[in-house]
């Protein structure tokens, strides 16, 4: 039960600073990149590209080595915004990151979702309704977290910070119950 559970709180607090920023990403590219707004479609072309690269790849990996996945996709996303944080104001830069960023968060929902499914077997479908239901909670949050700061005065580029320090206490709480499942696999009576 707790590995689903923990998979539940990786998506909330993941999709939370994701959808901070893909929620306000024209007004960052327009302000802060300094990209044209014709040209934003096509970043967000660019985005989708990346998302379905990061799905197809997150299931691979999710069925190659679970826990390994999904940790290092969530430590990779951190490293991304990261990266966005210095490099938002250079237009050329920021479209590989739209695109490594799209990729990476959407890489993370197979692993996580397959956790979650592995570890609720006698629930399949109470788990399978609580996925959806994680992720559409996470992204009003989200939305409105973002939305939030920008009202009382907060710059557009503080976005990818939220996302930076949320993808970093995901990649804690999904780096912990990895740990604590491969330490009751060893305590486990032969």
């Amino acid at each position: 039960r707790e590995p689903g559970l923990t998979a539940i709180a990786v998506i909330i607090i993941q999709t939370i600073g994701q959808f901070a920023l893909f929620t306000y990403i024209s007004p960052l590219l327009t302000t802060v990149s300094g990209i044209e707004l014709g040209v934003v479609p096509w970043l967000l072309l660019l985005f989708g590209v990346g998302s379905t690269i990061g799905v197809l790849t997150g299931g691979r990996l999710a069925d190659w080595k679970l826990m390994a996945s999904l940790t290092g996709i969530l430590a990779l996303q951190v490293v991304v915004y990261l990266l966005m944080i210095p490099f938002a104001p250079m237009p050329w830069v920021m479209g590989g990151l739209v695109l490594l960023w799209g990729a990476l968060g959407f890489a993370f929902g197979s692993p996580a979702q397959t956790r979650i499914l592995i570890n609720t077997k006698d629930a399949p479908l109470l788990a399978s309704s609580l996925i959806p239901s994680s992720f559409n909670i996470a992204m009003a949050f989200g939305a409105w977290f973002g939305g939030s700061l920008i009202d009382h005065g907060s710059s557009y580029a503080v976005l990818p910070w939220i996302g930076a320090v949320t993808a970093a206490l995901a990649t804690v709480v999904s780096a912990i119950s990895w740990s604590r499942e491969r330490q009751k696999l060893q305590t486990k009576p032969a």
